[in-house]
């Protein structure tokens, strides 16, 4: 009897043991993200960055959002894009990414590259440099519903429209390629431990119709898709059918550019470091991200194109915070959710209760927009 209890009470404590194991490697593994979104002004000196690692020990952080290339511009040093217009006054060998890999992973905190993708351009003057993409490549930028390149628009015309500057045209081969090498190039010459991609779709749903694009989607549907805005022609020549079909065409059409771009840039991310991360900030609404943006980031989570999604659910307000997860893990469950949080409209007690709200959901984490936001809210004096 004395031995079968002993044998009983060892069987116990290994499968205790094991259970305390396999709890300790899912947390090893799947560790919740605490991320904040650190935008490019904000490491433009070195002592900014010094500041910064200081000021989010104060807080629950474990993931730096670093954004190291927006506006078609380098905060790192690049072969390919032109150093950032923001370092102008900063040493001419100071390099943002190379420091903060240094002192955040010193310190035990993890850093993924932010990368804006198709948003080149957002203010006057254009820049000086003849290398950068709106410079060198002008036949790059999108085309309006007219097929007017928005290169030759002003920057006031530009805001007018409701655009926030400039963007690339998703449908042209050339500026996938191009967003790729960006990638790469910051994969291979830098220890980062995710890519996180922003801007990754169309700036309206009325865009798109710039000369590459046609002609690219002419050679697979052998109609330009100007053609399809004429409703009533293409009606009186090919019926109702006809119009709608063609219609959906364009847009599954553009849709699948944006998808294209972000898939390649996964696939290369993995075959060259298969423990980076991969994510992509994205529009809360998926029906308007997918149906008006043509960013269908419902199907990147499910079919696998990224690790993880960030809606950006910016809102001082628990309740919508709460319902609108809710519907995202719906859609995607909750290992591909990381949440999106406006800290910059709220005090930390107001947040406190979000990331609460957000935690007790099981999603992969959450991040904070941004950390400049918060110092002007006053999080760190």
């Amino acid at each position: 009897m004395e031995s079968y209890s002993q044998n009983l009470y060892l069987m116990f404590r290994k499968s205790f043991l094991l259970f305390i194991l396999l709890l300790f490697f899912t947390h090893l593994y799947s560790e919740e993200i605490k991320g904040i979104w650190v935008i490019r002004w904000d490491i433009d000196r070195p002592l900014k960055v010094f500041k910064l690692m200081d000021d989010i020990k104060r807080y629950d952080i474990n993931t730096l959002f670093v954004q190291v290339y927006a506006r078609c511009e380098a905060m790192y040093n690049s072969e390919i894009a032109p150093r950032s217009t923001e370092l102008l006054d900063s040493p001419f060998n100071y390099d943002p990414l190379d420091l903060i890999l240094k002192l955040a992973h010193r310190d035990g905190y993890k850093v993924h590259a932010w990368i804006n993708l198709y948003y080149a351009w957002s203010h006057a003057p254009f820049p000086l440099s003849g290398q950068h993409i709106i410079n060198k490549h002008p036949e790059w930028i999108i085309g309006d519903s007219e097929g007017v390149n928005l290169k030759t628009y002003s920057v006031e015309e530009i805001k007018a429209m409701g655009l926030e500057g400039y963007f690339l045209e998703p449908g042209n081969p050339a500026v996938r390629k191009y967003l790729r090498k960006i990638v790469r190039e910051i994969i291979e010459n830098y220890d980062v431990d995710g890519i996180h991609m922003d801007y990754c779709r169309y700036p309206q749903r009325d865009f798109g119709y710039d000369i590459p694009a046609r002609v690219t989607f002419m050679r697979e549907n052998y109609i330009d898709p100007l053609k399809i805005k004429d409703r009533s022609k293409i009606r009186e020549e090919l019926g109702d059918e006809a119009f709608f079909d063609l219609q959906k065409r364009w847009d599954v059409w553009r849709r699948e550019q944006v998808t294209l771009t972000l898939k390649e840039i996964y696939n290369d991310v993995k075959k060259g470091k298969p423990g980076i991360q991969v994510s992509v900030a994205v529009i809360g609404d998926n029906n308007h991200a997918s149906g008006d943006l043509f960013q269908d980031w419902v199907l990147w989570a499910r079919t696998g194109y990224v690790d993880f999604v960030v809606p950006m659910l910016y809102s001082s307000n628990i309740n919508w915070i709460e319902r609108k997860t809710r519907n995202i893990v719906t859609l995607i469950g909750k290992d591909k959710l990381a949440v999106g949080l406006g800290a910059y409209l709220q005090d930390y007690a107001n947040l406190l209760q979000e990331i609460i709200k957000v935690e007790g959901m099981e999603t992969k984490g959450y991040l904070l927009f941004s950390y400049g936001g918060m110092v002007e809210k006053g999080y760190f004096d």
